[in-house]
């Protein structure tokens, strides 16, 4: 009961083993969690498999993250670090700079896509398949700059240099919380295998201290790393098919 009484007061709503060991019942809290959230806040190193535009088990986590109504800001370890090359050399191979570069060059641009069909649907503009004129078509996305753009869509991506200390999901009512560390027991670890997802994730509720200490230590962390959000806009462009033609035009 003291244990209870503790977490009660903390702000503690749940905690899961590990991501690897409570994985279904995390996830489900997550698509929980995000389903009724206007904001989307992320801490980590890559995040490949939370922002795989191809999972089939995440409608609800998908539905949210592309759509250009929720605020998404991403955090990740920069993969040209010194800490990502720590982190790769403890893991034995270069896994997670790729799953980094993945995430930056695929995974986030898939998004990014997905926000401007989104967004050309809500601003009712003009696509390739609407046969308007060329005048109409110019009037398209290409009316704005990129900045302009970014923050149409409402998502922004950095990265930061620094050895990361804790993995973070931020949303609206609630947060998911894992520590992060350099090394690890080989008994618990295969030799060479991702460090993470082997410490308990701690749930905290919103107006609680810990989540109000954790907030500040990502926006503490977003102001000091590199802003990545208009080269990734950029690349999305030139993979949508009607800014390319009204661009031609």
């Amino acid at each position: 009961f003291k244990i209870l009484d503790t977490c009660a007061r903390a702000g503690i709503a749940s905690i899961f083993l590990s991501r690897k060991r409570d994985s279904e019942d995390l996830r489900q809290a997550i698509a929980e969690a995000i389903t009724s959230s206007t904001s989307v806040l992320l801490l980590g190193i890559a995040f490949r498999t939370f922002l795989d535009p191809t999972r089939e088990d995440s409608y609800h986590v998908a539905e949210r993250i592309n759509s250009p109504s929720t605020r998404l800001r991403v955090l990740l370890l920069d993969p040209g670090s010194k800490a990502a090359q720590r982190r790769a050399k403890i893991e034995l191979g270069n896994a997670t700079i790729d799953d980094i570069n993945h995430t930056l060059n695929n995974n986030l641009v898939s998004i990014a896509v997905e926000r401007i069909k989104a967004l050309r649907q809500d601003l009712d503009l003009p696509g390739e398949n609407d046969g308007g004129d060329d005048e109409a078509l110019n009037c398209g996305l290409t009316q704005f700059t990129v900045k302009e753009l970014c923050e149409k869509l409402n998502m922004e991506v950095r990265t930061y240099e620094w050895e990361p200390t804790v993995f973070l999901m931020i949303f609206d009512g609630t947060m998911f919380v894992e520590q992060y560390h350099r090394g690890r027991p080989d008994e618990l670890v295969p030799v060479g295998s991702c460090i993470g997802k082997y410490m308990p994730v701690i749930q905290y509720r919103q107006g609680s201290d810990g989540y109000r200490f954790l907030v500040c230590h990502f926006e503490t962390i977003w102001s000091e790393a590199i802003d990545r959000t208009e080269e990734l806009v950029e690349a999305a462009l030139r993979c949508d098919k009607d800014y390319r033609r009204s661009c031609q035009k």
